[in-house]
């Protein structure tokens, strides 16, 4: 394999593995009682919004255009 081929699976799957963490922290942070409901909202769209520019920076290479 070209070195070329091997960076972008190096990429891949560290992307991977930082949506797998972030998939767990959003389970974890549904168990937890927050004070108001506008705080519990605003931390799920922000690991939300994390998790979709992951995806859409490298899955989709956005970060490249």
């Amino acid at each position: 394999m070209s070195e070329d081929i091997k960076h972008h699976i190096g990429i891949y799957r560290n992307v991977f593995i930082a949506l797998l963490f972030f998939t767990g922290v959003t389970v974890g942070v549904s168990y937890i009682e927050f004070s108001s409901l506008a705080f519990g909202l605003f931390i799920g769209l922000l690991i939300a919004c994390i998790k979709g520019y992951l995806v859409a920076a490298n899955f989709m290479h956005l970060n490249n255009e």
